[in-house]
């Protein structure tokens, strides 16, 4: 439910509600990996392929040739095996996101997992909602026509600063036009007038709270038109 008023009753709380349920699928996410952690894990393959092979070439020329014992051609390819593993790869890598995380705090932008650094360097496009950051979840009424009139209205927000004013000649005759318009939005309504609380902008929907402010402008008292 986004808006409007209504009756309900309580048949499930927390992880029984549709809610709890969400909460439950979000916990169960699987985490993919980055595109690096998907190159490292394709480079730990082919690498650990390659030395395998090399270990086992080496420990059968060595048992076929009879040059080293089968115990010592064992040993033999186990070193190379292991030496051709580079040990120094993970830190490497590490220390790299370590600095890109160390970078990225000194322009206030906190990373949790190190690999979001390398999957945020390889980002084309990001889509975000801004709402609520760049806004303040305030809407205003700027222009109105009502019966063939067009009228321009002053102020901004959910301040009671301002009001309504007709545009050209046009406008003469057409005031009980613009005052059922605004009775209309005060009747279609579920909003509270900004002067019967003390928050802060507005209370409810943004839409709701505009169309009040707006008749306010217009002279009416939302309070009267609802009685």
């Amino acid at each position: 439910v986004l808006e409007g008023t209504g009756e309900g009753i309580v048949f499930a709380t927390a992880a029984a509600t549709a809610f709890g349920n969400v909460a439950a699928l979000t916990e169960r996410l699987y985490l993919e990996p980055s595109p690096l952690q998907r190159e490292l894990a394709v480079t730990a393959r082919i690498i650990a392929a390659v030395a395998i092979t090399i270990a086992v070439v080496f420990f059968l020329a060595g048992t076929a040739t009879e040059r080293l014992s089968t115990r010592d051609s064992f040993l033999f390819g186990v070193g190379i095996l292991v030496a051709i593993i580079p040990e120094g790869l993970l830190p490497t890598v590490t220390l790299a996101l370590a600095l890109g995380v160390q970078r990225m705090g000194h322009r206030n932008a906190i990373i949790k997992r190190l690999s979001s650094v390398e999957a945020l360097g390889s980002t084309n496009v990001i889509c975000t909602d801004k709402t609520g950051t760049l806004t303040i979840n305030e809407m205003t009424a700027r222009q109105m026509w009502a019966g063939d009139a067009h009228y321009t209205v002053t102020g901004r927000g959910y301040r009671l600063r301002g009001g309504v004013r007709a545009v050209g000649a046009q406008a003469e005759g057409h005031g009980s036009a613009l005052t059922w318009l605004l009775r209309c939005g005060v009747l279609c309504n579920n909003g509270i007038p900004p002067h019967a609380h003390r928050h802060r902008g507005g209370v409810g929907d943004p839409l709701d709270e505009a169309l009040l402010v707006l008749a306010i402008k217009g002279g009416l008292d939302p309070d009267g038109e609802r009685l």
